[in-house]
C-alpha cells in the first residue's frame, strides 16, 4: 500500500509538472514568435532548441509516468523500469547534444576580435552539463535497476 501512495503522489508531481511546461511552453512561444514578427533573425535563433527539448521533455515525462505505475503496481524492480530510464537517458542526452550544438552556433555568433567569447551566454554551457548530468544518472539508475531485477529474480527461482 505504501508503493501505491508514493505512486499516486509522484503521479500528481508529474501532472503538475506538465501543466506548469504546458504554460511555460505557450508563454515562451508566443512571446518569442512575436518577436520573430518584427525582426528579421536568423534560423538557428529561432525557438526550434525550445520545442525540441520540450518534446523531448514530455517523452521523458511519459517515461516516468510508466515507472510510477509500475511503482504502484509493487513491482519497483522490472524491467521495463530499466528500458524506461535508459530512454529517459537517451532525451536527456540528446537535450544536451541539442544544447552544445547551439552553443557550438553561439560560440561563433559572439565571436568578437580580441575575445573570443565575449557576450557568450553561458547557460547554455550549464545546460548542456546539466541535462549531460541528468543522462548519467537515468543511465546508473537503468543498470541499477536492472541488477536489482536480476538479483530478485535469481531469489525468486532458488526459493
Amino acid at each position: 500500500m505504501k508503493q501505491h501512495t508514493i505512486s499516486i503522489w509522484l503521479k500528481a508531481i508529474i501532472i503538475f509538472t506538465s501543466i506548469i511546461g504546458i504554460v511555460f511552453t505557450i508563454g515562451v512561444l508566443s512571446l518569442k514568435l512575436a518577436l520573430f514578427e518584427t525582426t528579421t533573425a536568423p534560423a538557428l535563433t529561432r525557438p526550434y532548441l525550445f520545442i525540441y527539448i520540450m518534446v523531448l521533455f514530455y517523452i521523458m515525462l511519459f517515461h516516468f509516468w510508466k515507472v510510477c505505475t509500475e511503482i504502484g503496481k509493487e513491482n519497483s524492480f522490472s524491467l521495463s523500469n530499466s528500458k524506461s530510464f535508459m530512454h529517459m537517458a537517451i532525451c536527456t542526452f540528446a537535450m544536451s547534444v541539442g544544447c552544445l550544438v547551439k552553443n557550438i552556433y553561439n560560440l561563433q555568433r559572439y565571436d568578437l576580435p580580441g575575445n573570443t567569447i565575449t557576450g557568450f551566454p553561458y547557460m547554455f554551457i550549464y545546460t548542456t552539463l546539466f541535462f549531460f548530468c541528468i543522462s548519467l544518472l537515468c543511465l546508473c539508475l537503468s543498470q541499477l535497476i536492472r541488477i536489482a531485477y536480476e538479483e530478485k529474480d535469481e531469489l525468486d527461482r532458488t526459493i
